[in-house]
């Protein structure tokens, strides 16, 4: 996560940097531009969450002005899902997420699967990565089935689809978290 940051941070540029005014004083903080995405995968209550709220907080402490929005992937569904009674322009509400500079996607294959989750989160996602805009995605299922799981265990690809996965593989470097859950060590 340190990498991440620190490639993150290298890449960030400065608002007004050719200034033609540079009696004006400097550009101000820099700005995150574009830059890697990360997958953080591991099982309920290893840190995924808290490593990446720690990798924005550490962006801010770099010098960095952080624009970034966090959504769990089952509120962002709940909240672009049309309801009676209420008016949401649901493709403003998408492309503004989509745009932020950097996005924490929380919980991908927690919710629900249905076509039209896979297709908000395909949107969400290929434009990310066709724009390399940094997105930290958490989940709690494995990507893929590997030789050493035990039975048939639900993995990501099952939830969110090839599309979706393979998307996520162009354009994030996986980090696996392991151990028990850290909620329930508290007590």
């Amino acid at each position: 996560m340190a990498q991440w940051v620190r490639t993150i941070a290298a890449a960030a540029t400065s608002p007004y940097a050719d200034s033609l005014n540079p009696a004006y004083g400097g550009g101000g903080r820099r700005v995150i531009a574009r830059g890697p995405s990360l997958l953080l995968c591991g099982t309920t209550g290893t840190g995924k969450t808290h490593q990446a709220y720690g990798a924005i907080r550490s962006l801010t402490a770099a010098g960095c002005a952080v624009r970034w929005h966090a959504v769990t992937a089952a509120d962002l569904y709940g909240q672009a899902r049309p309801r009676p009674g209420v008016d949401v322009d649901v493709e403003w509400m998408l492309r503004d997420i989509t745009r932020v500079p950097l996005l924490l996607l929380d919980g991908l294959g927690a919710a629900k699967s249905s076509e039209w989750t896979e297709e908000v989160t395909f949107r969400l996602l290929s434009w990310r990565g066709e724009n390399h805009l940094p997105t930290l995605v958490t989940s709690n299922l494995p990507p893929v089935q590997s030789a050493g799981m035990p039975g048939r265990r639900e993995v990501l690809r099952d939830k969110v689809g090839d599309r979706i996965l393979s998307r996520l593989s162009g354009m994030c470097t996986d980090i696996e978290f392991t151990g028990p859950d850290r909620r329930f060590q508290r007590r």
